[in-house]
């Protein structure tokens, strides 16, 4: 039996069930305590009731060590995780007298074998520990720890149990996210426990603890089913820092980036198992629970209500729990619908009046809150007597104060609606109506309605007639299929045009339940003069639709007047045609941005502007007034015949004297493992979808034969030459080059890109 300990909340909660997969798959007998780091954590694993996995709360180690109350008031979120490192294992060792043996885990450890072997090397030894093996050209980070904090293992002797003592006391005392005295977080403490300490084990195992620090110094293959490090078979990968920085790209991470591109096993054999793992955990859980996701970094962030219910504050006498307010920045509550919080933070100002209609739990209701300040009204609609229940909770934990809770169905009609439930994990489904939904935990059957109640309905128009209330700065609507239902009920707000921004939800689910079409919601608010617009990725406004046949997607609306254009432009990139004759700004857009921003640029996606077609141009721009076109490797992603239409586009949009400054991978890129990375099907990040690997001949070719007169900037000729002619980044900032890119380390041009402006004569 193997006694494990690792502790993460809700943010990594896909990467621990990584870590609890793995174990699975190569454990024949283990047990796994998870100290859960906020209560949303512990509520989601609680429901999950996973076999071998035993919870700690994070008040219940509080309790049991009270120190950690006072260290929480001084240091960050992550800091704060940190300090717990050593007495997880403590407390584990304190209250369960089975374990003999218990290692602490990081939670971002993914196990390819079996961890026998390690057991084997740490024999009778009271401590164990593993170095970080920095690869030559990485040796300068040995500042940060000698060994790493990964995989530590403690035995209940003295010198297991006087090691752990003295880890807790020090990481009490001082645990911070910067090198200081000797010292950083957690980590550099190990340094001289071989001395320190008796009877300690650094493993030696070279397939243990392999990471982005060290992966470069080995040869790495793949034979019987197993990922080899050079003669040793792959025990555990460490994703330090893995993230998802976009739909297709994952990052192994941000500072640390393998070099050897042509080698495919690191990346289909380790990451690609990783990054399926995570994905079908995602997929799994986050529709149950849509805190959950792939991509949030704790690293700098203050201990909040938004992190942990309730900050601690100390008094002499006692360590009372004291609720506190939300910074000024406001954190995503809701992680499958960032592009809409996006958006919303850019359009929900201090002191408006907006509603939340369909309010579930509050995540919406709490980000309005914090949004519209001491100074404005948030009315927030939910229906379900225990998802009400929840919200008011919620509500009061973030204390939002400004929110105003009512138990109504919204509907078009004042009179008692009886609402059908499902079971409370799936609460966000309730409905109106009777949708079909497939169980997201065998993808098959259908989950059945629990039971039925019966809650007091009414109209906005009555709402806001009782209460007084004349205009309605932002309306959100997620009812579940009776949108159209809700709008119907609001119709003399519409008419005097009393709602200025209104986001609803379409779910082509929940409308079959409901018996509506999506076209019903839209033709209301179209009869009331109100334009829809699609929501781009990047949280800003699309284009404009009519109709949506989208499985889920919400929508923003509102009616184009002049005032509220002027707004638009200020707060958002929303684009109006003609408008950029009237103003003296150069126009500079950012095309294929996924998200990326760049101060005093406009960033669009294929969401809102498809460089292929013609109306999205039309629905942003006049012709011949953008100054600049900013493409980081766009251009791959489409044909060669593609490239020459979209240059064609750009061409007609651009000033006279306007350029496009285009980075694609470089062809002619004299490294073989490079040109495997980057070619169509190649292995690198987003590779599968390249359609073209260009050289400067043949890029230089679709833009002359769209009419342009093209600059080389940067690029490798036939000879593997690197020519490079200094270009000003205020111009159009190429992250991917041989200046700004992170792999051009000690001299070598490990990336670069194939740059070029093209120039409108």
């Amino acid at each position: 039996m193997y006694y494990f300990c690792t502790y993460f909340d809700h943010r990594y909660l896909p990467r621990g069930l990584a870590l609890y997969r793995s174990l699975k798959q190569y454990c024949s007998e283990f047990k796994l305590w998870v100290l859960c780091l906020n209560p949303t954590c512990y509520d989601i694993l609680s429901e999950l009731n996973l076999p071998d996995i035993y919870l700690i709360s994070l008040a219940d180690l509080e309790k049991h060590d009270r120190q950690l109350l006072i260290a929480k008031q001084n240091r960050t979120l992550i800091e704060y995780y940190f300090t717990c490192t050593p007495i997880l294992p403590l407390y584990i060792l304190n209250n369960f007298s089975e374990v003999d043996l218990i290692t602490y885990l990081d939670a971002d450890l993914y196990f390819y074998s079996s961890p026998a072997p390690l057991y084997q090397e740490i024999g009778n030894h009271s401590i164990a520990i593993i170095e970080h093996r920095f690869s030559p050209e990485l040796q300068h980070l040995v500042k940060f720890g000698i060994y790493n904090v990964g995989w530590l293992s403690f035995r209940r002797d003295d010198s297991g149990l006087s090691c752990l003592h003295w880890y807790r006391e020090r990481c009490l005392e001082w645990c911070y996210d910067q090198l200081e005295d000797n010292r950083f977080a957690d980590q550099k403490y190990l340094d001289d426990w071989t001395t320190r300490f008796e009877n300690v084990v650094v493993l030696q195992h070279k397939g243990a603890n392999v990471a982005s620090w060290n992966i470069n110094q080995y040869q790495v293959n793949a034979h019987k089913n197993h990922v080899w490090i050079d003669e040793k078979p792959l025990i555990f990968y460490h994703f330090h820092s893995f993230d998802k920085t976009k739909p297709w790209n994952y990052y192994l991470n941000p500072g640390f980036q393998c070099q050897r591109v042509s080698h495919s096993v690191i990346f289909r054999d380790i990451f690609g198992v990783y990054i399926r793992t995570l994905k079908d955990v995602t997929a799994q859980v986050s529709p149950l629970f849509p805190e959950v996701s792939l991509h949030n970094s704790i690293r700098g962030t203050a201990i909040t209500a938004a992190n942990d219910q309730y900050q601690i504050r100390s008094d002499n006498q006692t360590h009372r729990y004291t609720p506190i307010q939300l910074p000024t920045k406001v954190d995503f509550l809701l992680a499958h619908e960032k592009a809409e919080q996006l958006l919303v933070q850019k359009l929900v100002q201090p002191g408006m009046t907006v509603f939340d209609v369909g309010a579930h739990i509050g995540s919406y209701s709490i980000l309005l809150s914090k949004l519209v300040g001491n100074t404005g009204k948030v009315y927030s609609f939910e229906p379900t007597p225990s998802t009400f229940k929840k919200l008011k909770n919620n509500l009061n934990a973030y204390n939002c104060n400004n929110v105003n809770v009512y138990q109504r169905v919204v509907y078009s009609e004042n009179k008692p609606m009886e609402i059908n439930l499902f079971p409370d994990e799936y609460s966000s489904w309730n409905s109106l109506g009777k949708p079909q939904m497939v169980d997201p935990t065998t993808l098959s059957n259908y989950v059945p309605l629990a039971t039925s109640v019966v809650v007091e309905g009414m109209s906005l128009d009555t709402f806001c007639k009782e209460n007084n209330i004349q205009n309605i700065d932002f309306l959100k609507i997620d009812v579940e299929g009776a949108e159209s239902d809700v709008l119907q009920g609001t119709i003399q707000l519409l008419q005097k045009k009393a709602i200025r921004f209104l986001q609803f939800e379409i779910s082509q689910k929940m409308l079959e339940g409901m018996s509506r079409k999506a076209k019903d919601t839209f033709d209301i608010l179209i009869n009331h003069d109100y334009e829809c617009h699609q929501i781009t990725g990047n949280g800003e406004i699309g284009e404009i639709v009519t109709d949506s046949h989208s499985f889920y997607q919400n929508y923003i609306a509102f009616v184009p007047t002049q005032e509220l254009l002027n707004f638009l432009r200020e707060k958002t990139n929303y684009i109006v045609q003609h408008s950029h004759q009237h103003t003296s700004s150069p126009i500079k857009i950012i095309v294929g941005s996924a998200g990326v921003n760049q101060t005093g640029w406009i960033s669009t996606d294929i969401n809102n502007l498809n460089l292929l077609r013609p109306e999205d141009w039309e629905n942003m721009f006049s012709k011949s007034v953008i100054d600049v076109i900013l493409a980081e490797h766009v251009w791959e992603h489409l044909t060669k015949d593609e490239g020459i239409i979209a240059a064609q586009n750009c061409y007609l949009y651009l000033k006279p004297g306007g350029y496009i400054r285009i980075a694609v991978p470089d062809g002619f890129h004299p490294s073989s493992e490079y040109i495997s990375w980057v070619k169509p099907g190649g292995v690198g990040a987003g590779a599968l979808d390249h359609k073209i690997l260009y050289n400067y001949i043949s890029l230089k070719e679709v833009f002359e034969i769209a009419g342009f007169k093209v600059n080389l900037l940067e690029y490798f000729d036939e000879q593997g030459e690197f020519n490079f002619i200094d270009w000003n980044s205020d111009d159009g900032m190429i992250h991917r080059s041989s200046r700004f890119d992170e792999r051009n380390i000690n001299g070598k041009l490990n990336y670069t890109s194939l740059i070029l402006d093209a120039q409108k004569i």
